[in-house]
């Protein structure tokens, strides 16, 4: 088993993984804006373990910091992640932005 690290360069790239490693996607956040990263859809033999906002290292008043999403690979197969940025109160479709990786499960 192994920790695939991912992060805003790998949005839209295809990665290959073995059933039971972990994918660990790491984009930046900054909740005090009100945008905040959600697992928009989960497809395939993909699981998520954790989600949630990683703070800054340096703390300073409106400083961003991340949001990590784990997921696990449970079967083979191919399989996707989405997440998107939104602010709670606005519906879904209002998304600011969105990250897209297709995992290869083997």
């Amino acid at each position: 088993m192994t920790d695939i690290s991912l992060g805003p360069n790998d949005d839209g790239t295809t990665v290959t993984a073995h059933v039971g490693d972990r994918l660990v996607v790491n984009v930046p956040e900054n909740a005090t804006t009100g945008y905040q990263w959600e697992v928009e859809s989960l497809d395939g033999g993909l699981d998520v373990e954790t989600s949630g906002t990683v703070p800054p290292t340096e703390l300073r008043p409106g400083q961003g910091g991340s949001h990590e999403v784990v997921v696990r690979a449970v079967k083979a197969g191919d399989a996707g992640l989405r997440l998107r940025l939104r602010r709670s109160w606005e519906p879904p479709e209002r998304a600011a932005q969105r990250y897209h990786v297709n995992v290869e499960v083997t």
